[in-house]
């Protein structure tokens, strides 16, 4: 049936963003603005932004960066990172001292929340069912009580680098948003909730910062969302390594700079020597004739354009693959394990190639009233015997072609329908102006993504299907015979 690997794993789960600008600024394209590039953040445009004061504050605190690295912006697609001078794999091009820079969820509460308001904000937390996002709470906490603190505050240069606003989910008016795929704005109203649970909790602390804060124009809404973003759209997320196994979430002032590309030039390293967190080259930098500068990206982690877009705020032309969008309910033991529910294994390729585990899955579940058989397929799975596997495929080959093309086919006509890829003509006043949504084109150009790739499987799947229908019918003709 065309097994198909998934494409390696990537660098795990990281909470970034692009700038906002202009459209046409949060999507990845070439030099040649063609696509196939690497993406700027969804922020905004650059302009304002303190980066100058940023690298005096960070160097005063023992920030140290390889030698030709530097901060670039980009034509008013906002601010990367470049590397001027080739430089060997394994290189540290930058080392950012945790405990004078990172701000971390292990210790953003210090010198802002008594026991009491951890106490009173972890219930509504708690209670809100948002526990888990504790560790980003103490951070945006940490964020707003710092903005109140103006010049006086400790991270103050870094705040005044950040950008103004973004072209996230939250971001998005009712029109913006009505333009989603199900995927995207499922992620969208989970961070609504997320914010709602935040300000709440934000509002029945008593520090004096945060009060302030929250005192000013819309009563510190928009700060609330400005705060919410920076955190979720910057962080890093880890687990403790003293054996808790409890999460930590951190900022790193200046890495944060590192827009995204799959796959990224650097690893992250949390824990360097002597204290410091570290960006690694993963390849060797050659400068070609006549090349000056170039470019450096850091992955973002799970490639999934819907969540790039509704939590980042751009779109990723270049990913290598997609989710396949096909959820299991209540799934057995067996089918977790053929990879049903592991959104980096049921994938398809931006080619059009569809994943091993989605074979697996469906054939799975369409063997549901056959148990012989799915235990024959799962075995056969267990002991990593392909062409055991294979035989159980061909079987059914057309019966799981089928049932993929169906999904495919409805989340063509649906989600990624093809008048949901385009701006409507501002020929009335009821039409959608880009001028009046500018998040507007960056969702269309999202669905256009979604489509061609899910078309691409489309293709292939008709011709699958064709190609068993004829297989099909020729073994029973000869079973008459």
């Amino acid at each position: 049936v065309g097994f198909v690997p998934p494409a390696s794993a990537l660098d795990g789960e990281r909470s970034t963003a692009r700038r906002r600008g202009p459209s046409s600024a949060s999507i990845c394209e070439d030099a040649d603005g063609s696509g196939g590039g690497a993406c700027r953040r969804g922020d905004d445009d650059g302009g304002g932004r303190d980066m100058a004061s940023l690298r005096e504050w960070a160097s005063s605190r023992g920030f140290e960066m390889s030698e030709g690295l530097d901060l670039v912006s980009g034509d008013g697609s906002g601010w990367g990172v470049s590397l001027s001078r080739s430089t060997p794999a394994g290189t540290a091009i930058m080392r950012v001292p945790k405990k004078s820079i990172v701000l971390s969820s292990s210790d953003a509460a210090e010198g802002v929340l008594s026991e009491a308001d951890l106490a009173h904000a972890r219930s509504v937390v708690e209670e809100r069912g948002m526990e888990e996002h504790w560790t980003e709470f103490l951070l945006t906490a940490r964020i707003v009580a710092e903005k109140a603190r103006g010049t006086e505050g400790e991270w103050h240069p870094w705040l005044e680098s950040l950008p103004a606003t973004f072209t996230t989910g939250l971001f998005m008016d009712e029109v913006e948003r009505s333009y989603l795929p199900a995927l995207a704005a499922g992620l969208v109203e989970l961070q609504d909730r997320q914010l709602e649970v935040f300000d709440e909790a934000l509002r029945s602390l008593e520090n004096e910062d945060v009060r302030l804060a929250l005192s000013g124009p819309d009563d510190g809404k928009d700060l609330i969302r400005w705060a919410f973003s920076v955190v979720f759209t910057r962080s890093h997320r880890f687990v403790e390594d003293d054996g808790s196994g409890d999460p930590r979430t951190e900022i790193v002032p200046m890495g944060d700079v590192f827009n995204h590309r799959d796959p990224g030039d650097v690893v992250w390293n949390d824990d360097a020597e002597g204290g410091y967190a570290e960006f690694v080259l993963k390849e060797d930098v050659v400068l070609e004739e006549g090349e000056t500068s170039r470019d450096i990206y850091l992955s973002y982690g799970l490639s999934n354009p819907n969540r790039f877009l509704a939590i980042f705020g751009f779109v990723d032309d270049t990913t290598p693959e997609v989710l396949s969008q096909i959820v299991f309910t209540d799934p057995a033991p067996e089918m977790i394990e053929l990879g049903c529910n592991d959104p980096r294994r049921m994938v398809f390729n931006s080619g059009g190639m569809i994943a091993n585990a989605v074979w697996d899955s469906l054939l799975f579940a369409v063997l549901a009233k056959r148990p012989d058989e799915q235990k024959e397929l799962y075995d056969a799975h267990v002991r990593g015997d392909r062409e055991g596997k294979r035989a159980v495929h061909n079987r059914y080959a057309l019966e799981v072609a089928g049932a993929l093309k169906r999904h495919v086919d409805q989340t063509l006509e649906g989600a990624y329908s093809e008048e949901r890829t385009v701006v409507k003509a501002t020929s009335s006043a009821d039409d959608e102006d880009s001028s009046e949504h500018p998040i507007l084109p960056l969702v269309c150009r999202l669905n256009s993504l979604m489509r061609t790739i899910f078309t691409r499987v489309k293709e292939r799947l008709d011709g699958i299907v064709e190609q068993e229908y004829r297989r099909r019918v020729a073994e029973q003709q000869q079973q008459r015979q």
